[in-house]
């Protein structure tokens, strides 16, 4: 998982830097794990032709592809390099994430917890895109 603490992604020399985890519990019972739910972001702005942004987005794809198995795929309709990784939730399930290059932004969305639908997880993934990328 990546941090989000904003100061970790100095190295990168992105311009802006927003990130954070947005956590709930869905429903109560016996099986906690399957109510939870949680998103995690990270979006690293460059300024136009900043060659750290390639550098950086190399790094980053390359960390999805040896730590979580990433490959080219969708994740809620929105297309880049996606991986999985263990669940915070520890519930032995995976979470699965999602890394977009676009423009002058990085972009890493991860979904996690089970009480995901398909339709739920497009509809949060799409606007945490549009979002991020718009202020």
């Amino acid at each position: 998982m990546l941090s989000q603490d904003p100061g970790t992604y100095s190295w990168s020399g992105a311009r802006t830097v927003v990130a954070g985890l947005a956590a709930a519990r869905l429903a109560a019972g016996s099986y906690l794990s399957r109510g939870n739910v949680a998103l995690e972001y990270v979006l690293l702005q460059f300024d136009p032709g900043d060659p750290a942004r390639a550098a950086t987005a190399d790094l980053l794809a390359d960390l999805a592809r040896r730590c979580g198995s990433g490959r080219a795929g969708r994740l809620g309709g929105v297309q880049g390099l996606v991986a999985t990784q263990k669940s915070i939730f520890g519930s032995g399930s995976s979470a699965r994430g999602v890394l977009v290059a676009e423009g002058d932004d990085l972009l890493w969305l991860m979904i996690d917890g089970a009480a995901w639908s398909a339709e739920s997880e497009r509809r949060v993934v799409q606007q945490a895109v549009k979002r991020l990328r718009t202020g």
